[in-house]
């Protein structure tokens, strides 16, 4: 977003500038002017002429005051907060990952959201995953997604289901995509994966879909619960390399540290 603050934009200014201007919209989704009085007050027709220059008569404001209040409203009604939005949790459900380790995940991501739900703009999805995918994502309202949680945890504990044998991790990463890609806001929310690569038996597949939803500049966290097996770029590739967004998931501090973090974060966003 930009701001221009001007006294009059006269036509012959608004023939030289509307190169420049349409050159600033590759750049700038939102730009926004504002008439000001000069030496000789408001200068008629302006506020239109800076309505033609940015392309939008109701992207300009004939006062500071109508300004004040005027562009928060524009730019809430046209950009999203970060973390308004939704949030989603993928657990990686195996044997390799363990029974302490799917149930901390189930209960981390209630945990989350629960601490997380101020608003009702945000939406909460959870997913399963090993040998194929046991749990698809579905964006919820907090009360219908607390309820699912509550019967995942449930199933784990009774039957300690699922467990599969072995992790195939593209076909949730390609769940992630589409889901990310058909939500309006969700490209700005916050995905949350709790997983391993040590028994994973679609590496290059993986690494594939990684990439699809690396481009979405969404923003991931992966928990990695990867004790051995060679090195992999998946997680790195998922993440976009951001720092602190790869967390060690087999040291119970490092995980309390990023829950505190992250959890700080979803609460300072102002939606």
């Amino acid at each position: 977003m930009i701001v221009l603050v001007v006294n009059d934009i006269s036509s012959f200014d608004l023939k030289q500038a509307s190169a420049a201007m349409s050159n600033l919209k590759k750049l700038v989704q939102l730009p926004t002017g504002i008439i000001v009085p000069g030496l000789p007050g408001i200068v008629p027709g302006s506020q239109t002429r800076l309505g033609e220059l940015v392309g939008n008569a109701n992207w300009t404001f004939g006062s500071l005051d109508s300004a004040v209040t005027g562009i928060p409203a524009l730019t809430n009604s046209t950009f999203k907060c970060p973390y308004c939005t939704d949030l989603i949790f993928i657990c990686e459900m195996t044997a390799a990952i363990g029974y302490d380790t799917k149930l901390q995940c189930l209960q981390l991501a209630q945990k989350l959201a629960l601490s997380a739900n101020r608003n009702n703009k945000r939406k909460y999805a959870i997913a399963l995953y090993g040998v194929q995918i046991y749990h698809s994502l579905v964006l919820q309202e907090i009360n219908e997604f607390n309820v699912t949680i509550n019967q995942l945890i449930q199933n784990l504990e009774d039957q300690n289901s699922p467990n599969g044998g072995q992790s195939y991790l593209a076909p949730i990463l390609n769940q992630l995509y589409t889901t990310l890609g058909n939500s309006s806001s969700s490209k700005i929310g916050v995905t949350i994966i709790m997983g391993e690569l040590s028994v994973i038996r679609d590496p290059t597949p993986a690494n594939a879909a990684a990439q699809k939803v690396a481009k979405l500049n969404s923003d991931v966290y992966v928990l990695d619960e990867t004790r051995f097996g060679p090195p992999s770029s998946i997680w790195t590739t998922l993440t976009n390399n951001q720092p602190n967004h790869i967390v060690n998931a087999t040291s119970a501090a490092d995980i309390e540290d990023f829950f505190k973090t992250l959890l700080q974060d979803l609460q300072k966003s102002q939606c």
